[in-house]
Order: C-alpha cells, then structure tokens, then sequence
C-alpha cells in the first residue's frame, strides 16, 4: 500500500479460478475478489482493463488501498507512477471458496470526472461572461446618461455639447458592436452564417479594416506599420466576414496594447500557396498555456476585474469560425506577459485573374422622396427618427401600430414607409402585405426597419413585401442612401420565391 487512495501495480504472480467467474466476467463494471489477508485471488476481464493489468499479473497481489465491507471509495490509478484513471469501489463482504472474502466492483469514473470539470469550467465561464456583459453594457449606458445630462443643463456651450454629441455616437456603435458579436456567435454556432464568396484582393479589404480602427489607434497613441501592399494577393472569400476577422483582430490588438505601443499588420505569400495575414502587437502578451484556448468562447486572457481593456471574449472566437469557414487557419503565439502576441490567418490563395464587380445605378430610381411614414410603437424611436427626417427637410407622418399604418398609407400615399416590425395590432409583415396587394399603393418604397437581423429575417421581409431591410440602431448612412436612390429590392435566398403575398 502506498497510499490511502492508490493503487500500485506490481508484477507477482498467483491466481485462483472458480465459477463464480462466468457469472460476472462480461460485466461492464471491474470485479475484484479479495482474501482475508487483502491478496487478489480473481478479477474479471472489466478490472485488469481498468488497472492495465492480466489476470496472471493481479492474482496473488495485494491490493494496495484498505477496503472495508460496505465502504465506498474513489481511487487514482497509478502506472508508471503517474494518475492515469479514476474508478469508484464499492465493497461487499460475500464467501469465496467457502471462506470469507471481500468483493470489490470498479467502475471508470474518468470520463465522468472529466465532464464534470468541464461542465464546472462552462459555468463559471457563463457567470464570468454575465458578469462582463453587464459591466460592457453599463458602462456605455452610463457615459450616455451623463451626455444626456449635460444636454440638459441650460449652461452647457458649444464645445461641451460638440463633445457630449461625441460620447453618445461612440458607445452607441461599441454597444453595436456587443450585440453583433454576441449575434454573431449565435449564428456561427447554429451553423446559421452563409458566406457570399467571390474573388478578392486581400490587400485592399484589409487596408479597409485598418481605416475603420485607425481612429482607436490614434486615439491611444499607439504606433501602426503596415506591409499590405501586394493586390495580386487573391482569396475566394465573403467581403464582409473576411473585413470582420481583420477588425477583430486589429480591435483585439488596440484593446491590449498600451500608449506608445506598435501594432503591425503585414499580408503576404507563403511558399504552399497561401495568403498568410499577420496582426502583431507589442502588448501584455499570452501566457504559453492559453494560446489554444484563447479562441474559446468567453475566453480572456486577462481575467481581472480591471476591465479597461472592454470586450466579452467572444471577437476571437468569431475569427476561428469565420476562417475555418474559409477553409482557412488561425493561430496564436507570444513569449508570454509583457512580450506582445502574432495572430496569423492563412487563407487559399486564389490564382485566377480577379474579375470586374459594377453596382450600376439605374437612373430611374433618382426619383425625389419627400413623403416619409414612420411606424414604429416605441415613441422615442418613432420621435428622434422624425425629428431627424424634419431636419433633413422631408415630409414626416408617424403611426404607432399596423392598422394606423395601414389607413395613414391609404390616406398619405407617401413615398417611404419606414415600418417596424413587432408591432401592436398587426405586425409589420401583415402591413406590408396589405400594402401589396392594393396596386394604388405600387409606388411606396415599404423599408422593414427592426431588431431582427438574421438572414431569415431579411428573407421574411422580402417575402412579405418589403423593398429593403435596415437593422436597428439605424445607420443613418444606409438610410440617407435609401432616400436619395431607393436601391433595388433586396435578393431572395431562395430562386423560387418570385411571389410576395
């Protein structure tokens, strides 16, 4: 006996067979018999895979952990001096040969023990996770109610209004940015992301990415150098979702590198025919044992309650899916705290001449907008949105439910109707196929403006008659070229939906 809770393996030989043994020698639990003395005398085909031992080797050893008749015990099985598996014992006392003896079953527990470590790890990660939401959520609902306040104050000037305008703009879009990642992983986990790929230049997508953080770059003084000069580079990929992993990862880098720090982004060419991408950072770096699971859902490096680095740890594991989806790679490596960190993505690369992508403008679509109905039953939405369609100069009505939107289209025959989705009476679904079916109603442009923005939303939208489909908080840039061009309905999803109810 070694320990009280081990079992050591030795080689002595000896052993007992009787018929006992075709009994219980296909059980799935391991089954020990003991003599008096504690010396193994049987053990079926269960027990030695589980003690990674024969019968000839355990027969005639002694058990190495104290047992006792109606005891219970979990026990670490030792080879080569090292835990390999844990099994549960139980102990009867029974009569073996007409003496007494003791019967031990073994039941594999490791498995077990190890889900159950898992499924402790997810929880604490989920409440980590809470925890972090809230906080990313209240801080920026915190700097608005400020903003609000001093917009409020009569003695507030230009600059401290110029500057309160400002603070509200910023945390509403890194708000927006929470609740797409958070969409977003949803999606990515349901298997509900399509990618639209094409041919494209590298280099010019992730020269985008970078104008779209250079702001937050500026802002912390932190030192950008880029070598993303090659546009022969070429990848079969999704615009949008390539632009995501790039902002991710240059975000990721903003958020952990302090002032004065360097952040390089490089795109180039590796001899097995891929685009390798690289984002360096000259931050706190990744201790060797996190490098794997920094990609892991809610996974931060740095896991304090000092949150000035804001995130919820999911923009990493957004990456992996978004490149594995491209048949791509990513990986991460640093020389631990303080020594910075290099994401490398490697992605196909695509030899083939890129082809010449036109979005022709139909002149008939300039036509003037000036009647504009607002639907929606949230009054703040439905009055700011007014207001700043009045500042514009168009004309603006406003409904608070379907039926009042449906007799205020009749009667106001606007050029626009901006329509909530969720709404009270009707939905917006149905307003947009009443729309439809009246042909004295063909010429409103009907916009589905909600908070519902999967793809099977769009595709909802478009089924029940709505021209376009914008996602709250509204980007007032999609919205102002909606006005001044009505672009074309929005694609179907599916070739064979040509009818809208």
């Amino acid at each position: 006996m070694k320990g009280s809770n081990e079992i050591v393996l030795s080689s002595r030989r000896g052993g007992v067979d009787g018929p006992f043994r075709a009994l219980i020698e296909r059980s799935a639990d391991g089954v020990i018999v003991l003599r008096s003395d504690g010396v193994i005398c049987f053990s079926n085909p269960a027990a030695q895979e589980i003690l990674g031992s024969t019968a000839v080797q355990l027969n005639g050893e002694l058990f190495g952990v104290p047992v006792v008749p109606g005891g219970k015990a979990e026990v670490n099985i030792l080879r080569g001096g090292v835990p390999s598996r844990t099994a549960e014992i139980c102990v009867v006392e029974i009569t073996w040969e007409h003496e007494s003896a003791l019967l031990l079953t073994l039941r594999d527990v490791t498995q077990l023990k190890v889900a159950v470590e898992e499924a402790k790890l997810a929880v604490r990660r989920r409440d980590q996770f809470l925890a972090m939401l809230s906080h990313e959520l209240r801080n920026p609902l915190g700097a608005i109610s400020s903003a609000m306040e001093l917009l409020e104050r009569p003695g507030a000037g230009a600059e401290v209004t110029s500057k309160a305008h400002r603070v509200i703009g910023r945390q509403i879009e890194q708000m927006s940015r929470l609740i797409d990642d958070l969409l977003d992983v949803s999606r990515v986990t349901q298997g509900k992301i399509e990618l639209k790929r094409r041919p494209l230049a590298i280099c010019h997508l992730v020269r985008d990415a970078i104008e779209t953080v250079r702001g937050s770059i500026e802002n912390r003084r932190q030192y950008l150098y880029t070598d993303v000069a090659d546009d022969t580079l070429v990848v079969d990929g999704d615009p949008s979702r390539l632009q995501q992993i790039v902002v991710n990862l240059l975000t990721n880098a903003v958020k952990y590198t302090p002032p004065g720090g360097c952040i390089g982004v490089t795109v180039g060419r590796s001899g097995s025919g891929e685009v390798v991408l690289q984002v360096q950072d000259s931050g706190k770096g990744v201790p060797a044992a996190m490098l794997e699971s920094i990609f892991d859902m809610f996974v931060q490096a740095d896991e304090t309650l000092d949150r000035s680095q804001a995130g919820l740890g999911v923009g990493l594991t957004l990456v992996r899916a978004l490149v594995n989806m491209h048949d791509g790679k990513v990986s991460a490596r640093s020389e631990g705290r303080g020594r910075g960190t290099t994401f490398e993505v490697r992605l196909p690369l695509v030899v083939a001449p890129l082809p010449v992508i036109t979005n022709p403008v139909d002149p008939s679509i300039a036509s003037k907008c000036r009647r504009i109905l607002v639907v929606d039953d949230n009054a703040d939405c439905r009055e700011m949105l007014q207001m700043l369609l009045e500042l514009d100069g168009y004309e603006v009505s406003v409904a608070d439910d379907g039926f009042s939107a449906l007799e205020a289209i009749h009667r106001i025959q606007p050029d626009v109707a901006l329509v909530d989705i969720g709404l009270p009476g009707i939905d917006g679904y149905q307003v947009a196929r009443n729309v439809r079916k009246d042909p004295g109603l063909e010429h409103v442009y009907l916009v589905a403006l909600t908070g519902y923005g999967r793809p099977a939303d769009r595709e909802a939208a478009l089924l029940a008659g709505f021209d376009t489909h914008l996602v709250k908080p509204l980007d007032p840039s999609a919205l102002v070229q909606i006005l001044a061009g009505r672009p074309a309905r929005i694609p179907s999803l599916d070739p064979a939906a040509k009818q809208v109810g």
